[in-house]
């Protein structure tokens, strides 16, 4: 007898919707999460979102909730930036598709202008301030400002 499973991310059980609509893992059987969630989570994955907290693994889980003072890593940093959507037509459908642009070029960062080296890296602080002094853009309006057709 299948142990009754609790979908981790909406609460759905398996006794009311049927074992069947819970995902599998191939070496344990099945997992306690939904297809419907499953499928959510895999959509995420492909589209560079975030995945939502409610979805981290245990460890990951622990190890975000015991140090207070843990940020935003720079790549959910950026994706959180992204996803605030173009400021010119709003677009915000594909996180790919959003540019980070700079209001003032002359104020870029160095270390970003460097292609190779350890001097390229920075810090999550440095990428703080960097992002202030940008917006997001769509490709299309990124590039519509670039040739002057229009402005900010």
């Amino acid at each position: 007898m299948e142990p009754i499973r609790i979908c981790k991310k909406c609460g759905k059980n398996s006794a009311e919707s049927g074992i069947e609509n819970f995902a599998k893992n191939g070496r344990h059987g099945r997992i306690n999460i939904c297809k419907e969630c499953y499928r959510e989570n895999i959509r995420r994955k492909r589209y560079n979102l975030p995945l939502l907290p409610d979805t981290y693994s245990p460890i990951r889980k622990k190890h975000i909730h015991s140090n207070p003072r843990k940020k935003l890593s720079i790549p959910d940093m950026l994706q959180k930036f992204k996803m605030a959507g173009c400021k010119i037509c709003g677009y915000n459908e594909h996180l790919c598709c959003i540019h980070i642009h700079h209001i003032d070029p002359d104020t870029k960062n160095p270390k970003l202008k460097q292609k190779t080296g350890a001097k390229r890296y920075m810090y999550r602080e440095d990428w703080e301030k960097e992002l202030k002094k940008c917006v997001p853009l769509c490709a299309m309006c990124h590039c519509k400002l670039h040739a002057g057709i229009i402005s900010l």
